[in-house]
């Protein structure tokens, strides 16, 4: 007889009662919690065909098996080690402005990790959420913080879905990259998945689908650490961009400064720190 694989303790479902009582008044086109999904973003775009459009719609799945990232870049997660999530939303606010959405459901995500985890995350532009090394190593290109969190936002029509994918419980060889941390290996200890998920989608909703806001756009800048921080980013032309990064635009999109003193727009591509904002001025 095969033996069964015991999951840990600290890798329990999510509260699927507890969910829908607490995010139904939030969601009210509706909650969908799957055990399996490929992708979490393709599973709601195709649900979203079908229906009509009443409100936000949360779909997350226990084990995602082919997440999607910027970059093609695949993420799988083990079953009930991380929090795997789509959100479709309207956002009331201009289209020549939704490069500020994946910045918006950043701050969401770093709020709702506070909250729950009582960490300090921050944003890397445009796209992830980053926590603080708990052994407080320097990684190069990542300084002191380590990637727990990844979002992909993708239009359908005049909504958007944001796709979030946060490392809750993993161990460090079940991460994909060596900059990859846990909230866990982090320091927070065993974080309540559904808490998290709750928080999350609240914050979601409470940012991406509220008009422009100036407060909101300065604490996306307060949180990202890409400001002031020397970058690299490989360019979807192939090219290759080398600056400092100074300003985030109208559009959400990057200014960076070269090294000749030029001033250019980064609105699409593979970015990294090459010499963070803390390490500024050591002399390396």
């Amino acid at each position: 007889m095969a033996r069964m694989t015991r999951m840990p303790a600290s890798r329990r479902p999510l509260d699927t009662a507890r969910v829908q009582e607490q995010l139904a008044p939030v969601m009210r086109g509706g909650i969908v919690l799957l055990d399996t999904a490929g992708s979490t973003n393709t599973v709601l775009r195709e649900r979203l065909r079908d229906q009509d459009w009443t409100g936000p719609v949360l779909l997350s799945a226990e084990h995602q098996q082919a997440g999607r990232g910027r970059a093609g870049h695949d993420w799988q997660t083990p079953a009930g080690a991380a929090l795997t999530v789509s959100i479709a939303v309207r956002p009331p606010r201009p289209r020549d402005t939704w490069g500020w959405l994946p910045l918006l459901t950043g701050v969401a995500v770093c709020r709702a990790i506070e909250q729950v985890a009582g960490l300090a995350p921050a944003l890397k532009w445009p796209n992830d959420v980053l926590v603080p090394d708990a052994e407080r190593r320097s990684a190069p290109g990542w300084g002191g913080h380590r990637k727990a969190v990844g979002i992909l936002t993708e239009a359908v029509g005049d909504l958007v879905i944001a796709g979030i994918g946060i490392n809750v419980d993993q161990s460090p060889a079940e991460l994909p990259v060596p900059h990859a941390v846990s909230l866990r290996a982090a320091g927070a200890g065993v974080v309540d998945r559904t808490a998290l998920l709750i928080a999350v989608a609240r914050e979601v909703v409470a940012l991406t689908g509220a008009p422009r806001s100036a407060a909101t756009e300065d604490e996306v800048r307060d949180r990202c650490l890409t400001l002031g921080t020397d970058i690299e980013a490989d360019l979807p032309d192939g090219g290759r961009l080398t600056g400092r990064a100074e300003s985030i635009d109208a559009d959400g999109s990057l200014r960076v400064r070269g090294p000749d003193g030029s001033l250019r727009t980064l609105s699409a591509g593979d970015l990294r720190h090459v010499r963070p904002r803390g390490e500024l001025g050591s002399g390396e």
